[in-house]
């Protein structure tokens, strides 16, 4: 058992947060050539995996868009699209089954990165009231305001 606030979520091959949630949750099963040594008691059939016995009030998702490509030898940015929302149900995703809608989680900013993997620039979308619409795009020094669609939809 141990703390978190933050979770790097995979993109590729994920349509939304939820998707890649189920997968990060997903058990993994070591039978065959691929079994558990256990100590004492030799190889064993087993599950691997993780689940979250509680989820922190405040929750940064990391969106794993670098990673390592090994035909091209080189890193590349994953230019996929990828859903979230400004409003989730995150207790399904709770080890024994949280209650529905007893871990509703708001999005409260959204960090964007354009550009490739060899440069570009960062700025961000933050919503001060997670229960209003009022969202504002920090950009350098120029802070702007921002709608819902600037900060979401436009950043699948």
């Amino acid at each position: 058992v141990e703390d978190f606030y933050d979770l790097s979520l995979n993109v590729r091959g994920c349509r939304d947060v939820e998707e890649s949630l189920g997968k990060y949750v997903e058990k993994e099963m070591l039978d065959g050539d691929n079994k558990y040594m256990a100590e004492g008691h030799g190889l064993q059939d087993a599950e691997k995996g993780c689940m979250f016995e509680t989820i922190p009030p405040v929750l940064h998702l990391h969106l794993k868009r670098f990673e390592y490509d090994p035909l091209r030898d080189a890193n590349v940015k994953v230019n996929d699209r990828f859903e979230f929302h400004e409003e989730m149900d995150l207790s399904p995703f709770v080890g024994q089954g949280a209650p529905p809608g007893t871990l509703v989680y708001k999005l409260h900013s959204v960090l964007v990165h354009s550009g490739d993997m060899h440069g570009g620039h960062y700025f961000s979308f933050v919503r001060p009231d997670c229960n209003g619409d009022d969202w504002f795009k920090f950009n350098d020094e120029t802070v702007s305001r921002a709608t819902p669609e600037d900060a979401i939809t436009c950043n699948f």
